[in-house]
């Protein structure tokens, strides 16, 4: 899976990019053992210190989010457990918690934007009304309208099927 925002906002594609190279190894194995149903304890969602200074925002990236201090997310509401709403109606999932630790580095809001579908939710990112997409795959049709970051989320899909009943051709 990989984040995406609008064709042409290049300063918030680049912010985003910067601000996920600053989420440790650490802070990713933490959050993905938490997803695989191990049992851990995770602290509040934190910066570990680290500011928005620290990592190296150009001035018009500085300016970009100074006007932009609440960041639009389209979020879908039951694609768990990358996202969705729990039984309180509240955003949840993987790429939330890294969206929440995102959001303590650059002192910033994401809102997400979770009463709508996900052919709403492209159509917000190309009209601009919503400004980034926090789990998309990668495909040439939605390249001519995304730009997207480098992955950071992999999850293995397998199909299941008795060798005698006859659904697809897997060889």
């Amino acid at each position: 899976f990989h984040r995406a925002v609008s064709k042409g906002n290049s300063e918030l594609l680049d912010i985003v990019e910067k601000g996920f190279a600053q989420i440790s190894k650490a802070e990713y194995d933490e959050i993905e053992r938490r997803w695989r149903g191990e049992s851990i304890l995770i602290d509040e969602p934190g910066s570990n210190g680290r500011q928005a200074h620290d990592l190296d925002l150009t001035s018009e990236e500085k300016d970009w989010l100074a006007l932009h201090p609440v960041i639009t997310v389209a979020l879908d509401p039951d694609f768990m457990p990358i996202e969705y709403l729990d039984a309180h109606g509240k955003p949840a999932g993987i790429s939330v918690e890294y969206l929440n630790r995102f959001s303590h580095l650059l002192n910033v809001k994401f809102e997400p934007v979770h009463d709508i579908t996900w052919v709403q939710g492209r159509k917000g990112l190309r009209e601009g009304w919503i400004n980034m997409a926090s789990a998309v795959h990668k495909t040439p049709e939605r390249v001519k309208i995304l730009s997207f970051t480098a992955p950071y989320l992999s999850m293995p899909t397998a199909i299941f099927a008795q060798n005698d009943i006859p659904y697809a051709d897997i060889h």
